[in-house]
């Protein structure tokens, strides 16, 4: 892509997400150039800019859109209990907008993000990072070419040791349930419902839920297990936890006709019965390893706003998957399976 093709990107959000994950992924890209940060910390947002070569800082994302109007589309990346109200403000501002998973906390605000998208004709994406991965594509084209039937069960886990030390958060915002909004569940957990979603072409019916803080006086889950009942018919579970020691990362797909397994330490595995596709049988290692994902999820967004695309996953994808984890927390509080 031609220089003058770059996406101009505003960034809101400094922390570790914006840090360790986004600004270098927008260059390794090639679709795109951050053409400013903006952060509540200032010096916080100047020194980013300086460590990764981008032309201003501001102090909030109102200064920045109305110094740098030539910003095509904003990132959000801050903690959770902003990220609708930042992404309302960049759309209703005519920008397109890729925001943190959760997309917001409520589904309410959900449905104005989402509809506010659609009004003012702009891209919304939601940072489903997972589906970037290059086995997680791969695994998607074999279920949509049917090498494993029909989906009968799942299991998923999500866990490692927290935003503290298996990703280095910044600030103590985590473990503050006014603005993380939940744990180990919201933060992880979205992914895996996702996923499940997105690989299975199923929405889910129904779930139940157990979550634990772990520590005494913690505000939020730390580990949470759920099980799920998609509307077409598939059933299976889903765990996830901010503090538990080296274990399985990935999950399993079980089909009429065979099996995918996907630990994300040592790529997929597909098992096929007989030669019931395309002459391939027993266990089969395709190779794939992780790939880019933050980059990839980069050149996606930047080429969904140049070409006018609703993403995959747009505004309704991370609605669904929010209703989902808000009827598992309901299941929780009231020890019952809740519809979604």
């Amino acid at each position: 892509m031609a220089t003058t093709d770059l996406v101009r990107l505003g960034v809101v959000g400094t922390g570790a997400i914006a840090r360790r994950a986004h600004l270098a992924a927008v260059k390794r890209s090639g679709a795109a150039e951050v053409a400013a940060v903006a952060d509540v910390e200032r010096q916080r947002a100047e020194a980013v800019a300086q460590e990764f070569g981008v032309p201003a800082a501001y102090g909030s994302l109102e200064e920045m859109l109305e110094a740098r109007p030539e910003i095509e589309a904003v990132v959000v990346c801050t903690p959770n209990h902003l990220h609708a109200r930042q992404a309302l403000l960049a759309l209703e501002a005519g920008k397109h907008v890729l925001v943190e998973k959760p997309m917001a906390l409520t589904a309410e605000d959900a449905d104005a993000m989402v509809a506010a998208a659609r009004s003012s004709r702009r891209v919304l994406m939601v940072g489903f990072t997972h589906r970037f991965y290059a086995f997680n594509q791969e695994v998607h084209r074999l279920v949509r070419e049917g090498a494993i039937g029909r989906i009968l069960s799942f299991r998923v886990r999500f866990a490692h040791r927290g935003p503290y030390v298996a990703w280095p958060a910044e600030s103590d915002w985590f473990l503050r349930a006014d603005r993380a909004g939940g744990g180990a569940l919201l933060d992880m957990g979205i992914h895996a419902v996702d996923l499940v979603r997105w690989l299975s072409g199923s929405e889910v019916g129904d779930v139940s839920a157990v979550l634990a803080t772990v520590e005494p006086g913690g505000e939020v889950d730390r580990v949470a297990h759920l099980a799920l009942r998609l509307q077409d018919g598939a059933i299976g579970t889903i765990e996830v936890g901010w503090s538990t020691h080296e274990g399985v990362m990935g999950y399993e797909l079980y089909g009429t006709d065979g099996s995918i397994v996907v630990d994300y330490r040592t790529p997929v595995r597909l098992f096929v019965p007989g030669a019931a596709w395309q002459g391939l049988t027993g266990w089969l290692q395709p190779g794939l390893q992780a790939g880019d994902p933050f980059a990839e999820e980069h050149r996606y967004f930047a080429r969904c706003v140049r070409e006018g695309l609703t993403p995959e996953p747009d505004g309704v994808a991370g609605r669904e998957a929010l209703k989902v984890v808000l009827a598992a927390y309901a299941s929780d509080r009231t020890g019952k399976r809740v519809a979604v």
